[in-house]
């Protein structure tokens, strides 16, 4: 056929000895499709992500079944190709995107973050286990602790990666114990008390 390649959401295409390449993205769908992709990947590679997700996409009940995220508990690579998952549904209920268990290696590279709310940690919380974050975007989300990204127990290693109006009652980017930050952007993130310890 034609279709000379397909990764991620760009299919290559040869016609008439033409390379031509075009961006193909599905139609915003929902947390519980996202944590069905996330379970079909195998352990150790990586999940392409080939849509925009948001919570309660098409289904009620998200806000309650996913209040504390979707549970990621195997080593695994997201690759969100610019892509957004918004944790905020039209009704303005608000979850946590990901938890991350069980000692696991998960590296989530290219994809934008938002709209999530949690106790600790707004979109990621990392109990146990390696993140490293590759240009992620994380935008508006909110928490007790760590408005993007809480680790108590993990190591969280961010790269080239942005934070912006991201808000929480103590470190309104990032909470973490161990890891390390290069080449990153934090913009009007906001902490409402100040904590020395």
């Amino acid at each position: 056929g034609p279709i000379t390649d397909y990764a991620g959401n760009t299919v290559v295409a040869t016609v008439n000895n033409q390379s031509l390449s075009f961006v193909v993205n599905d139609k915003v769908k929902s947390f519980a499709e996202l944590e069905s992709y996330i379970l079909n990947t195998p352990a150790g590679e990586t999940y392409d992500v080939k849509g925009d997700f948001q919570l309660n996409t098409g289904v009620t009940g998200e806000e309650t079944t996913y209040a504390q995220g979707i549970t990621i508990d195997k080593d695994i690579t997201i690759d969100g190709h610019g892509l957004t998952i918004n944790a905020t549904d039209a009704n303005g209920n608000k979850v946590r995107i990901f938890k991350i268990v069980n000692g696991a290696t998960v590296t989530l590279k290219d994809i934008i973050l938002t709209g999530a709310s949690a106790d600790n940690g707004g979109a990621i919380l990392v109990d146990g286990g390696t993140l490293t974050l590759n240009k992620v975007t994380f935008t508006e989300n909110n928490a007790t602790n760590g408005g993007a990204v809480y680790s108590a127990e993990g190591n969280v290693n961010i790269v080239n990666s942005t934070f912006v109006k991201n808000t929480a009652t103590f470190a309104g980017a990032v909470q973490i114990e161990k890891g390390t930050i290069e080449g990153s952007i934090f913009e009007g993130n906001s902490a409402s008390a100040l904590t020395l310890g």
